[in-house]
C-alpha cells in the first residue's frame, strides 16, 4: 500500500519463507501487487547474504513495517549499511532501536509512511549519518562489553 502511494520509488521485500503460512502469506502479497498492477515491487524470498548487501549498497531507506516487533535485528542491520530506518510506531524498533525518532522515522499510519519516506531520501545524509551512529551501539563487542559490566556488578553484590 505505501508502494502504490510512491510509484517513482523501487520496494524490495525480502524475507524468508518455510513452511504453509509464509506460503500463503507470500501468495497473498503476490496477489495484491498483480491486483494493484505494482510494478515498482519485487518480492525476494529467501535472498542470499551477497544479494542483501548489494540491495543494501544501493539503498536509501530500511521500510519495517511489522507491528509489535520485539527487536528487529534487521533493521540494525540496515541502519550499519547506511540506510534510514523507518519503522512502525510499535514496539521495540521504535521505542529502543530508534528511540522515537532520534535515529530515524516511525509511522502509524500509510499516509504517515509516505511522508517520512519522501523526508528521508530528501535529507538523506543528515539521518544516514545518525542511523550509522546508532547502528555502532549495538555491535558484538558493545554488547560483550555490557554484558561483562553487569556480569562483574551482580558478582560483586
Amino acid at each position: 500500500n505505501v508502494a502504490e502511494n510512491l510509484p517513482e520509488i523501487n520496494f524490495k521485500i525480502i524475507g524468508a519463507s518455510s513452511g504453509r503460512i509464509s506460503e500463503v502469506y507470500y501468495r497473498k502479497l503476490r496477489e495484491l501487487l498483480d491486483k494493484k498492477r505494482l510494478r515498482n515491487v519485487d518480492l525476494l524470498v529467501n535472498a542470499s547474504r551477497n544479494l542483501q548487501i548489494k540491495i543494501y549498497s544501493r539503498a536509501k531507506i530500511f521500510l519495517h513495517t511489522m507491528r509489535g516487533e520485539h527487536f528487529g535485528i534487521a533493521i540494525v542491520e540496515g541502519m550499519a549499511a547506511g540506510l534510514i530506518p523507518i519503522v512502525h510506531k510499535s514496539g521495540g524498533p521504535w521505542n529502543d532501536i530508534i528511540l522515537r525518532g532520534k535515529y530515524g522515522f516511525g509511522y502509524s499510519s500509510i499516509d504517515e509512511a509516505v511522508e517520512v519516506i519522501r523526508k528521508g531520501i530528501k535529507d538523506y545524509w543528515k539521518y544516514r549519518d545518525l542511523a550509522l551512529k546508532r547502528a555502532t551501539l549495538f555491535s558484538k563487542t558493545k554488547f560483550k562489553e555490557k554484558f561483562k559490566r553487569i556480569v562483574k556488578y551482580i558478582a560483586n553484590q
